[in-house]
C-alpha cells in the first residue's frame, strides 16, 4: 500500500444512508512527498467508527491527478 495519508483541515458533516455530498477541502502535502502525479482519495469514516451494511463505498478518488512538485 503506497498511500500517503493527507492532514485533513476541514470535516464531514452526518449523511443519512444512501446520500452523497460534494465538498471543496484544503489539505496538506507531507514534506518529502516524492514528486510526482497522484491520485486524491477522499474516504468517509475513514477509521470504520460507524457500522455500515456496505463499508466499500466510504472512498473515492480524484478523476484527474494532482502535481507535486
Amino acid at each position: 500500500d503506497n498511500d500517503i495519508p493527507l492532514k485533513n483541515k476541514g470535516s464531514v458533516p452526518k449523511l443519512n444512508s444512501g446520500k452523497i455530498i460534494i465538498m471543496k477541502n484544503r489539505v496538506t502535502i507531507s514534506k518529502g512527498t516524492t514528486p510526482g502525479y497522484y491520485y486524491v482519495i477522499a474516504c468517509a469514516d475513514s477509521i470504520n467508527r460507524i457500522v455500515e451494511s456496505n463499508e466499500g463505498n466510504n472512498c473515492t478518488a480524484s478523476k484527474t491527478t494532482l502535481l507535486v512538485k
